[in-house]
Order: structure tokens, then sequence, then C-alpha cells
């Protein structure tokens, strides 16, 4: 099950799955910019009705964003101030934060989500597994899940790009494994 995310388009041809922070122009912003990346992907989800994004209008939202959760030296590990800050844009709508949640919930919040529309924000600070290491203090934009013999598989958008990977990679129990997850109720 995958929703229909938004996807950027530059001269007819698609340049994005949801939005990229290479895309903005400041330097600090490339590289730390990824919380108003996916902030974006969920706002322009829920209230835009066409998901066939101009890369140019897509930008314009990431740098409004961007003015909201600007990076500090850390970037922006704020999982209550991205929740509230997005939350208030959409109408205030109700949200719930999952902090370390088992693999067996997690998967259960994610299929019962993507099942009702509704993409969740993933914050991954710290992770044992070398699979993660490229995401540390990264947030991404769950979209979907595939589920397979030994669980399920995560889609998510991150850079641009659309990913998988196992559930129970992302919330393995380990006591070196940080990961946040948001869900918004928009209606």
């Amino acid at each position: 099950m995958i929703l229909d995310y938004p996807k950027v388009y530059e001269k007819n041809k698609c340049v994005g799955h949801g939005g990229n922070q290479e895309w903005f122009l400041d330097s600090w912003a490339k590289k730390a910019g990824c919380a108003s990346v996916s902030a974006t992907d969920i706002f322009i989800y829920y209230t835009k009705k066409e998901h066939k994004i101009n890369k140019d209008v897509y930008l314009n939202h990431m740098i409004e964003m961007y003015k909201l959760m600007k990076p500090q030296e850390r970037g922006f590990p704020y999982v209550y101030l991205y929740t509230r800050r997005l939350s208030k844009l959409l109408n205030n709508c109700k949200y719930i934060i999952f902090r370390r949640p088992s693999v067996e919930v997690a998967s259960n919040i994610i299929k019962e989500s993507i099942n009702n529309n509704e993409p969740l924000g993933l914050l991954i600070l710290t992770h044992r597994r070398h699979e993660m290491h490229d995401d540390l203090w990264h947030w991404v934009t769950i979209v979907g899940y595939e589920e397979g013999k030994k669980g399920i598989d995560i889609i998510f958008l991150d850079c641009g790009e659309i990913k998988r990977i196992s559930a129970g990679i992302v919330f393995e129990n380990n006591r070196f494994n940080v990961v946040k997850m948001v869900r918004f109720f928009y209606k």
C-alpha cells in the first residue's frame, strides 16, 4: 500500500519523489534542511489536490518551511517543535508522537496510518545498524508499506527518492537506536 505522495516535476520530467534538500541554494539548508523537506512533503500531501507539483512551487514551500524549522548546529532534531509547527499550518490538526516504538507497535501504526491516507514524519537520530547510517540525524516521510513474511517494509521519501527498508531494522529494540515518529490527523 502506497499513498499518492507528492511528485515534483521540472519541464515535464519527474525530478523528485517528494522534496530534496539539495534544491536549497543555502549550503547549510542543503546539509541540514531535512525537517523542512519532510514537513513540506506532508503539508503538500494534505493541502494540494494535485500531487504533481512544479519544482519551483515545491521549493518555495520548502523555503517557507525552512523558516519555521531552521536547523541549528545539530540540525532540527526537535520532534515537538516540528509537530506543533506543522500542526498549526494544518489548521491545528491533532497529532501523536511515538518515541521508540517497538517493531510491532510501529508496524501497526504505519499500516493503520497509510490505510487511512495519512503519511508520517520519521526522525532517526541514532541507530546501530549499518543500513541506517546514511539517515542518522535525519527526517524522512513515510508514505507506504509492503507486507512480507518477515513483517513490513517501510516505503519512505528521502532526498527526492523513494526508498524502502524493513520495519524490523528501523524499529529494532536497542539502546543505541533513537527513532521518533509523528502521525497527523488532518481532516
